[in-house]
């Protein structure tokens, strides 16, 4: 998604099982903007959501 400029203004939060010391660091590096671990919280992940969808710019 990151690298199509069509699509790189979608947000991409990583939803995984991966809690390992620097698994954060290595989404965000492959272009994740947020990062979220099973078990999932999730009132705290669909707050991440809507701040995301809160200030979302259109398409290019």
């Amino acid at each position: 998604l990151k690298s199509d400029p069509q699509l790189k203004h979608i947000p991409v939060i990583a939803v995984t099982a991966h809690a390992m010391q620097g698994d954060e660091e290595k989404s965000r590096a492959a272009g994740c903007d947020d990062y979220e671990t099973k078990p999932f919280d999730f009132p705290r992940l669909f707050e991440k959501i809507e701040n995301f969808l809160a200030r979302q710019s259109p398409p290019p």
